[in-house]
């Protein structure tokens, strides 16, 4: 079969196109699998502000627990220790309001609890009845 001279290079012009195109598709996918993998790290990194300030929240109420009383005291820990990563305890109303902070260091996220409780008894270990447990917006 003959090819006529007007139809010559067309083949080549195809390929191109396709090739063009291919390229396209692969640059739009690598976009969007960096922007997911931004997006679950900051989620990561906001999860472990949430945990951070609940081990301060466990903290405080082993510390309760333990004493029957941590009034109007404010402390701050490193957790893990040797990291970055903190929690920030306060607890006032006589050991009845506790208020943590998670700060995760990596990607500047912070998260808040907060929890009002009861202590039950009258020696160690002493109850405790948590009567509110809620997460404050920053």
């Amino acid at each position: 079969m003959r090819i006529q001279r007007r139809q010559q290079g067309f083949i080549l012009m195809a390929t191109l196109f396709t090739a063009l195109f291919m390229a396209a598709v692969g640059v739009g996918f690598s976009l969007l699998n960096a922007l997911d993998l931004k997006i679950n790290t900051q989620r990561i990194a906001a999860l472990q502000a949430y945990y951070l300030a609940e081990a301060g929240m466990a903290d405080a109420l082993d510390t309760i627990r333990d004493k029957g009383t941590a009034a109007d005291k404010t402390w701050t820990s490193k957790f893990p220790s040797g990291t970055q990563n903190e929690y920030n305890v306060t607890v006032s109303n006589n050991g009845t309001l506790i208020r943590c902070t998670g700060t995760q260091n990596a990607g500047g996220f912070s998260r808040r609890l907060e929890s009002e409780v009861t202590i039950l008894g009258t020696s160690k270990p002493f109850g405790i009845r948590i009567r509110t447990w809620k997460e404050i917006d920053p």
